[in-house]
């Protein structure tokens, strides 16, 4: 099919092959145009066939994320001729899967390009402000999600760092030859990612003229520490003779809420999600399931999670751990806050009509004491009441309540 691409077609393409992931948000942002225009713009494209095909990239760029690129890393763009289907796409990307477990050293996730997917159906975060435990758990748990064939594509934030060459400068050595760190800086970034000199046209296109030093004196860690950083001056000085530059291994990817340091391991889940994306249908039909056999308390499964009560919250909580089949399960007082049904309406009953019950209440070592009580109000999975004999009011968990037997007049 024969398409007429203009600049701006031209400038998306050119982003989309350095990146295909890039959000169409961004995009938007660095075409100077409306969110819909780039979607549109990408869907024109594909229509046409002018975005079809595969490719390979293979990532050295110094300003990327040690998550997207690496000289370790590489990445498969594809796309399905005439727009594929759902079970093709599902078919080849499991065979890519099984070839791929012929490489057991490799990491490798499978994902749509982020301007079709949304978040992952599984999210877990891990807080605290010690930064190696984060790392340590954070990677210890995407390991144990790999192993389990209910989770895909398993990705976390605080995977091992990669290789990389820290540049440590020193200030009073520099200074003391006419020099300042932003000056360096400027100079090697100039000289080992350089720098866009001026643009050329050919045939209505604009390309870059990048100019940088020679691979060989940009491609090891002596030739690095042998580049020149005030080029033009009389006595040349070597970045060796005001910093320290080493080959080592870069920090991990650090998110924080609250000002708490956190941890995200994410991954799919096969069962519920289609072509990259979530199955509405799967969705609806595994949240009524466990509605239904968990008893949660709510008219649907449309309801916000936030507004159910804290027992409630706790049995979705619940759900979607058993959800993907494990075979082992550890809990912590999983029905902390979750309703025992007799003993809570008795309770609840006692509450309404102001009447006293009697309450077997088990403590922390198992012991079982039994108290004579007017329960006053029962929220968040907590039960206040005033403790009759004692005259003191309390307030107990529901999970330690193992009865409640109203007291007859």
């Amino acid at each position: 099919m024969n398409t007429s691409l203009d600049e701006i077609d031209r400038q998306l393409l050119s982003l989309l092959q350095t990146n295909a992931r890039e959000g169409t948000a961004l995009l938007a942002r660095k075409l100077g145009l409306a969110r819909t225009t780039v979607v549109a713009r990408i869907a024109r494209l594909e229509r046409s066939g002018v975005v079809a095909g595969y490719g390979v990239r293979l990532g050295t760029r110094l300003d990327a994320s040690p998550t997207e690129s690496g000289e370790n890393i590489g990445k498969l763009t594809v796309v399905m001729a005439n727009g594929g289907s759902e079970a093709l796409e599902a078919r080849e990307t499991e065979a890519l899967r099984a070839s791929m477990k012929q490489h057991p050293g490799a990491q490798v996730d499978f994902s749509r390009p982020e301007l079709f997917s949304f978040s992952t159906p599984l999210e877990v975060e891990l807080r605290g402000q010690d930064l190696a435990s984060i790392e340590h758990a954070g990677q210890k748990l995407a390991a144990l999600l790999r192993t389990n064939p209910h989770y895909a594509d398993v990705k976390s934030t605080v995977e091992q760092g990669f290789p990389e060459i820290q540049i440590r400068f020193d200030q009073e050595r520099a200074g003391a030859l006419g020099l300042t760190t932003r000056q360096i800086a400027d100079v090697v970034v100039k000289k080992v990612r350089g720098e866009v000199a001026t643009r050329y046209s050919f045939r209505d296109r604009k390309i870059d003229v990048l100019v940088r030093a020679q691979e060989g004196d940009r491609a090891s860690v002596e030739s690095i520490r042998q580049l020149i950083v005030n080029p033009g001056s009389a006595r040349p000085v070597t970045l060796s003779a005001v910093a320290d530059v080493v080959a080592t291994t870069g920090p991990s990817e650090i998110h924080r809420a609250d000002q708490v340091r956190v941890a995200i391991v994410s991954a799919n889940l096969p069962a519920i999600v289609k072509r990259g994306l979530i199955d509405a249908d799967a969705e609806m039909a595994v949240a009524e399931k466990y509605r239904k056999s968990l008893r949660i308390k709510t008219p649907t499964v449309d309801v916000g999670v936030a507004t159910l009560s804290g027992g409630n919250q706790q049995k979705v909580v619940l759900a979607k751990w058993m959800f993907p089949d494990p075979q082992v399960l550890i809990l912590d007082e999983p029905t902390s806050g979750v309703d025992p049904v007799l003993a809570l309406e008795t309770l609840r009953t006692a509450v309404a009509e102001g009447t006293v019950v009697d309450v077997v209440l088990v403590g922390a070592s198992g012991a079982a004491e039994r108290r004579r009580v007017r329960p006053m109000a029962v929220d968040q999975g907590r039960v206040r009441m005033r403790d009759a004999a004692r005259d003191v009011e309390i307030s107990v968990a529901v999970h330690r309540i193992a009865a409640a037997v109203p007291v007859q007049a």
